[in-house]
C-alpha cells in the first residue's frame, strides 16, 4: 500500500477524513496526521510519505509554503491540496511547485477517489510495480477476483471482502497490487467500465438504467467516473 498524511487545521475534519475507507480501497494507508502546520512539515520530512492530503489556508503557514518546503528538504511527497476558495494565483503557485491535484472544499469523495487512483497508477509506474507472474496466496486472490466478477455490479467494499474470506483488509489491498498492479478500487471500476461500454454500444438502454446495472445507483456518479476513465460523456461514447 502506498502512505499518505493528512494536514488540516481543523481537527474534527482532519478526524474525519482520517476515517474515510476511500484510502485503503485505493489502495492508500494513512501513516499520520497533523493539524499543525510545522508539526506536519517535520513528520513529512521523516515519514517520506508516498503523498500528502493538505489544506491551503492554515495559520502560520499555507500548504503551498508547506509544500515547497517539504520539497526543499528532501520530501518527495506527491501533493494534494484543499481549498475551499481556488485563486488563479494558488492554483499557478501549487502546479509550479509539482503539485499533483488540487481540489475544492466541501471535500467530494467522487473527486478524491477518481484523484487517488490517478495517483496510485503514477506511484505504481514510478516504483516500476508490474503484475507478479506468481504470487504466495495465489489461490486466494483468485477466490477474491471470482467474487468479484460475480458481484460487482453490487455495492462491494474490502471491509465486505475482508469479513467473507476472514482476511486483513490491508492485506487484501496488497494482494491486488502485488498480484495485479492495480488497486481494489480501479480493479472493480474497470470491471464496472468495460460493462457500461458493452451496454452504451450493443443495446438501446438510457444511461441512467446503464449505470445502475454496471452498480452505481447515482447516475452523475457513474457520468463522472466514465469521462474520468475514458475522456468522455457517455452519451458521446454511445454510437448515433
Amino acid at each position: 500500500m502506498f502512505s499518505i498524511y493528512l494536514v488540516d487545521d481543523d481537527p474534527l475534519i482532519l478526524e474525519i477524513l482520517a476515517e474515510q475507507a476511500v484510502w485503503q480501497e485505493c489502495g492508500f494507508k494513512v501513516c499520520g496526521t497533523s493539524a499543525l502546520p510545522q508539526a506536519a512539515l517535520e513528520d513529512i520530512v521523516r515519514l517520506r510519505p508516498d503523498a500528502v492530503l493538505c489544506d491551503l489556508k492554515m495559520p502560520g503557514m499555507d500548504g503551498i509554503s508547506l509544500m515547497t518546503q517539504a520539497k526543499s528538504q528532501g520530501a518527495d511527497s506527491a501533493f494534494i491540496m484543499l481549498s475551499a476558495h481556488a485563486s488563479f494565483q494558488d492554483s499557478r503557485d501549487f502546479f509550479t511547485n509539482q503539485g499533483f491535484d488540487y481540489l475544492l472544499k466541501p471535500l467530494d469523495e467522487t473527486e478524491l477517489q477518481i484523484t487517488l487512483e490517478r495517483l496510485a497508477h503514477r506511484l505504481m509506474k514510478k516504483r516500476g510495480r508490474a503484475p507478479a507472474a506468481q504470487v504466495e496466496n495465489g489461490s486466494t486472490i483468485d477466490a477474491i477476483m471470482n467474487h468479484i466478477r460475480r458481484n460487482y455490479t453490487k455495492k462491494i467494499t474490502l471491509n465486505q471482502l475482508a469479513e467473507l474470506f476472514h482476511l486483513n483488509p490491508n492485506y487484501i489491498s496488497n494482494l491486488f497490487v502485488k498480484h495485479y498492479g492495480q488497486t481494489f478500487t480501479s480493479i472493480v471500476t474497470s470491471l464496472r467500465m468495460n460493462e457500461a461500454v458493452r451496454l452504451i454500444q450493443h443495446t438501446d438502454k438510457p444511461l441512467k438504467a446503464i449505470a445502475q446495472e454496471c452498480g452505481y445507483a447515482s447516475y452523475f456518479y457513474f457520468y463522472r467516473v466514465f469521462k474520468a476513465h475514458y475522456g468522455c460523456t457517455p452519451g458521446e461514447y454511445r454510437p448515433d
